[in-house]
């Protein structure tokens, strides 16, 4: 059995969508971010980077970073065309744009949603806002011009890339925006966003009703 360590609205959502796209036996372990559960002695000795998600596999080894577990999850379900294997032309463009956006799509996304951690003035955080949201939306506008299917990233079908993506397009600061002016991206998402696996995840991931 696999244990999947998550937070609400995380990069863990891709990851749980890959587990029940794969019919994976896996178990959910919440980690409150709030109360600085990521920080604990327990969590960092699982995950010493002390992000979430982490993912204990079922030899009892834990690796962390969602684009890795996603990766490795395909490799261990070969059949699921999660993950493209080689010799499969696709291996190396799946790789390429995972980690695309795992670390330029990353960064971007943190310091929207975080610009407090770069900056100690108002002016600053506006300023570092400002280049974050210019910066993710070039992440998306190559994304674009790179999808080679239809709908989904890879014109082989659906894989875990588009899982990535889609998640990545949850924390966009105006989706509107973001869909309406990337018709490709658009239709990714809205094709993954209607899949049962993605359906799953959300229906964990989502922000409580207040």
């Amino acid at each position: 059995m696999f244990t999947l360590y998550w937070s609400t609205l995380a990069s863990s959502i891709a990851v749980h969508a890959s587990l029940e796209h794969v019919k994976a036996d896996y178990q959910l372990r919440f980690v409150d971010l709030a109360q600085k559960e990521n920080r604990s002695e327990t969590y960092l000795s699982l995950n010493p980077i002390g992000l979430v998600p982490a993912l204990t596999l079922p030899n009892g080894r834990t690796i962390g970073e969602a684009a890795a577990a996603i990766t490795l999850i395909g490799e261990m379900y070969p059949k699921s065309g999660l993950t493209p294997l080689h010799p499969d032309e696709d291996r190396s463009n799946f790789l390429f744009w995972l980690n695309v956006i795992a670390t330029s799509g990353g960064s971007a996304g943190t310091r929207c949603g975080h610009p407090y951690r770069f900056a100690s003035s108002q002016d600053a955080m506006d300023q570092v806002l400002k280049r974050a949201r210019a910066d993710f939306d070039a992440v998306f506008d190559k994304l674009e011009n790179a999808i080679s299917g239809t709908p989904f990233f890879l014109a082989s079908g659906l894989s875990g890339l588009d899982f990535y993506v889609t998640m990545y397009s949850e924390w966009h600061y105006d989706q509107d925006a973001l869909f309406s002016s990337r018709p490709n991206v658009a239709r990714l998402c809205e094709a993954v966003g209607k899949t049962d696996a993605y359906c799953a995840a959300m229906a964990t991931h989502a922000m409580p009703s207040t």
